[in-house]
């Protein structure tokens, strides 16, 4: 592979950030120099992890990896990238729009455990379980009915999103939040669209078991053979005490060595040649840690000052308004 070799990673319709830094750290690990965000044609592997693309990419004459672990569409990516030298898709769940001169790969996305067990805010443990995610539309969804009942009655305290629609207060957390949230909790809820169950995984199956905490979800969702994923048939009537407490550290153990595994799988039927050693791991985490802290940041910055400023700009605009009325009038 070529010194300069460039990857692009693209997202058409929503980026999922703790996807996107697993995806860049594996295939920085993987020998490709420059990682763009953005679509070049000169690069020499572009990497769809979801969406629709907006237009057509007939000057792309290389390869192409498509991730389809959000199982939202079927599209065949083949009518966008036309030239594409070839294309292969990676999905737990076999996918019907693949083209005849295309491949299909089982697997999922590549995770890096380092990246996650490094890159954890100290924060208090907590003994309630928890759910991570905004607010799911979902119609007559019985699990998260349920969900709802259990966090109305503070069993399971909830962060996220979007959740003033049901008239609960949740805190919106940034991406390093949610990875020490996780770090320190006994219990995850997940949950997942219904046309997700049973051919993908929500990003807590892998996530949370890193840091030894076990995730309960609905029944046929772990299609991975997940350790740490429990399926339950009902939120209310399970026994939360029966799933604690837990060895930890074993938990994070025997998840740390699956990823790693299956991810060290995938980069061979990629036909790539990951390096694992200390320093480059090392050099991964740092990025990753940097990239973190900086969405964090903005995460910050937009969520709670950006609108402290804006609402304070108006009062102060109120005021100022009223004083030019007052001097103007002779009061």
């Amino acid at each position: 592979m070529r010194q300069q070799s460039v990857c692009n990673i693209l997202s058409f319709d929503y980026s999922d950030f703790d996807v996107y830094l697993n995806v860049r750290a594996f295939y920085s690990l993987c020998g490709y120099a420059k990682i763009r965000r953005s679509y070049s044609s000169d690069s020499s592997l572009v990497v769809v992890l979801r969406g629709s693309p907006p237009h057509l990419f007939p000057d792309y004459h290389g390869i192409l990896h498509v991730y389809d672990y959000v199982r939202e569409f079927s599209i065949d990516y083949r009518t966008f990238f036309p030239n594409a030298s070839s294309i292969i898709y990676v999905s737990i769940h076999p996918t019907d729009t693949l083209s005849i001169s295309d491949q299909f790969l089982y697997g999922y996305l590549p995770v890096l455990p380092q990246l996650w067990l490094a890159n954890a805010l100290p924060c208090a443990n907590s003994h309630t379980p928890v759910h991570i995610g905004n607010y799911k539309p979902i119609v007559n969804d019985s699990f998260q009915e349920q969900l709802i009942s259990l966090i109305k009655n503070r069993i399971v305290t909830v962060y996220g999103g979007k959740w003033d629609r049901r008239n609960i207060k949740a805190t919106p957390v940034s991406y390093l939040m949610a990875n020490s949230i996780l770090s320190r909790s006994p219990l995850c809820f997940g949950l997942m669209y219904p046309y997700q169950r049973g051919s993908s995984l929500s990003g807590r199956m892998w996530q949370a078991p890193l840091h030894g905490c076990p995730v309960i979800s609905e029944p046929g969702t772990n299609c991975f053979d997940c350790p740490g994923v429990i399926e339950v048939a009902d939120f209310l009537t399970i026994s939360l005490r029966s799933h604690l407490p837990i060895d930890r550290s074993a938990l994070s153990h025997a998840a740390s060595a699956f990823w790693l595994k299956k991810t060290e799988l995938l980069a061979k039927d990629l036909n790539l040649n990951l390096v694992l050693n200390r320093k480059s791991i090392r050099k991964q985490i740092l990025v990753s840690r940097c990239l973190l802290f900086s969405q964090h940041i903005v995460f910050l910055w937009s969520t709670y000052v950006a609108p402290f400023f804006g609402r304070f700009k108006s009062r102060l605009a109120s005021k100022l308004r009223y004083i030019k009325s007052c001097f103007f009038s002779g009061v």
